[in-house]
């Protein structure tokens, strides 16, 4: 288990991050400004089943750093469209079910995310027809990098539910570890 201040990601999340570096073109560019130790942990992501999410952070802000924000929301696309969407394809399945938008994908967020990170409380608040609030409370203080991962996961969760107009209209990092985003499809 984590420590009380932070939190853990799965083994799937960090070997598809890893790969979605990679097939990105940024995994070369961002190891070559880091320590051998530091490389050495990005090179056999499955070996344990849990990892210090702080790994995540540190390649993520690294991939930032050389390549930029629009590089790191691309890696979030991919993590999830690549690796843990197809875990939870079932749970997708069931909330699309009926044809709802973003809001059902929204609404069962918490039970899709165990497959990736823990502990992680969400919360999706309806602000109209087309509209809500997503909110994402970690265990303490974020990297703006993580940040810019989800905005890749919501991105893809209005591309799955045929809703590619959805966009982010306002999004805060609030006190630590606390992320908000008012979206409207």
């Amino acid at each position: 288990m984590p420590a009380p201040d932070s939190y853990e990601l799965s083994a799937a999340y960090m070997n598809g991050l890893v790969s979605a570096v990679r097939a990105g073109g940024f995994l070369d560019g961002a190891l070559i400004t880091m320590t051998e130790n530091e490389r050495s942990s990005y090179q056999q992501p499955a070996r344990e089943p849990w990892w210090d999410a702080r790994y995540a952070e540190h390649l993520a802000a690294t991939v930032g750093q050389v390549f930029g924000e629009w590089a790191v929301e691309q890696v979030g696309y991919a993590v999830i469209a690549e690796s843990i969407g197809p875990l939870v394809k079932e749970q997708i399945e069931a909330a699309l079910e009926t044809g709802a938008g973003p809001e059902a994908l929204f609404a069962q967020l918490g039970d899709m995310a165990k497959a990736a990170v823990r502990p992680l409380h969400t919360a999706w608040t309806h602000t109209g027809p087309n509209a809500g609030t997503l909110e994402l409370v970690y265990p303490r203080a974020l990297e703006k990098e993580t940040q810019l991962l989800w905005r890749g996961a919501i991105r893809y969760a209005f591309e799955l539910t045929h809703r590619d107009a959805g966009k982010i209209v306002q999004e805060r990092q609030g006190p630590p570890g606390h992320l908000t985003w008012a979206l409207v499809w």
